[in-house]
């Protein structure tokens, strides 16, 4: 059941960025089948799926670099909104909603970034010492690659093509105006 939950939030993501133009071959990816699915997103992530399966067969340290790049790249994207609040003038960011932790915000979130950090560290490290390439931790290899593959598309394609996310309705295409396969 988490795969079919995992495979339909990346499907739609990959149709938000093809919408908001955030990476090349936008028409493939915007496409819908007749059940107004992005069909090309969810094969991208079936077959995504199917080679971190396979990894395991191949190589249980390839698959603890995936399942520990995961968990890096999570913590992560947890504390990214978390770091802009902690270190961005405020005067730049949006309006603080009815909630707030008051004089305790800035301390709450200066420890939520170290710890986030501090446990970052820890799923780089080798599972066992001395290290030998049985048990390095190659979860520094696989997120330094995806990062490389990611900034790529950035410099060649996002820089020049990206104004942001769709901020209206009426910017959204329609089903009927957008590609659709049979």
């Amino acid at each position: 059941m988490a795969a079919v939950t995992a495979f339909t939030a990346s499907s739609r993501l990959f149709y938000a960025l093809a919408r908001d133009d955030a990476f090349p071959f936008r028409s493939s990816f915007m496409a819908l089948n007749r059940y107004q699915a992005p069909y090309v997103g969810v094969w991208l992530s079936v077959l995504a799926g199917c080679v971190i399966s396979c990894a395991y067969i191949g190589s249980a340290i390839a698959f603890n670099a995936i399942l520990s790049s995961a968990a890096i790249a999570v913590m992560l994207s947890y504390m990214q909104p978390i770091f802009i609040r902690v270190f961005w003038p405020t005067t730049s960011l949006p309006e603080r909603g009815p909630f707030t932790l008051g004089t305790w915000s800035w301390p709450i979130n200066m420890a939520s970034v170290t710890f986030t950090l501090f446990i970052c560290v820890l799923f780089i490290l080798p599972t066992a010492t001395p290290v030998n390439q049985s048990n390095m931790n190659y979860a520094i290899v696989a997120i330094g690659g995806v990062l490389l593959i990611v900034a790529s598309v950035w410099l060649i394609w996002g820089r020049s093509h990206f104004t942001g996310p769709v901020q209206t309705l009426s910017d959204i295409r329609s089903p009927k105006e957008t590609p659709k396969v049979e």
